[in-house]
């Protein structure tokens, strides 16, 4: 496995990359945005992206601008949009044979839905703590983007994040038979777990990731 640096520069977008590429041919590609908090350089980007690549499926992570300036407040949904959309510019160019899916973690994941819906439309969607509804709010879910979705999508959120109530989410996620919900017991919105090491449980979302990627891309 091979980490590439990369910068992406394209119109107002100008931002830093990472390319995880495997050892071996992948047929796959995982384009990943991170969350609110935390740059492409978090513990959990590390795992997942590192896990993945030795699997056989490339991952492509970057940062938002924001980040990128290291301010800790996210750009607007649009900038957010524009700069996704600028990373798969050029994964596009880099892996035109390759199937591409798109994801992210909480923040990341959101931006991820919401261009799946509307202008993009990847093999998946994986997503990482998705921020159904304010936390400790379950009945402020909002589920109009969601139901927009006509792809494949994978939803690993922890039993204990207070932004997916399970029980709450439940009957949105089973309304489409494209889409599948993965509980991470005990875990919180950054899949947190008492007693268990990250690096455990960064492989078990892993696993369920590579599953789902290889299930798509035969």
């Amino acid at each position: 496995m091979v980490v590439e640096h990369i910068q992406i520069s394209q119109e107002e977008v100008m931002t830093s990359a990472l390319y995880n590429v495997p050892s071996v041919d992948s047929t796959a590609i995982l384009v990943l945005a991170h969350g609110s908090s935390q740059g492409m350089r978090s513990d959990l980007f590390d795992g997942v992206s590192n896990y993945l690549a030795l699997a056989g499926i490339s991952v492509f992570r970057f940062n938002f601008p924001y980040i990128e300036m290291e301010r800790r407040t996210p750009d607007r949904s649009e900038k957010l949009e524009s700069c996704f959309q600028a990373a798969l510019s050029y994964v596009e160019k880099r892996s035109e044979e390759k199937k591409i899916f798109i994801g992210g973690k909480s923040l990341g994941a959101r931006i991820a839905v919401k261009l799946a819906s509307t202008s993009y439309r990847p093999h998946g969607v994986v997503c990482l703590g998705y921020p159904f509804h304010p936390p400790g709010k379950p009945d402020r879910i909002n589920g109009e983007v969601i139901r927009t979705l006509n792809v494949p999508t994978l939803f690993l959120q922890g039993e204990k994040d207070p932004f997916a109530k399970i029980n709450h989410i439940r009957p949105l996620i089973e309304e489409s038979r494209q889409f599948s919900l993965i509980e991470i017991s005990g875990g919180d919105h950054s899949f947190n777990v008492k007693n268990q090491s990250n690096s455990l449980v960064h492989a078990l979302l892993s696993r369920h990731v590579e599953t789902f990627i290889t299930k798509l891309s035969r």
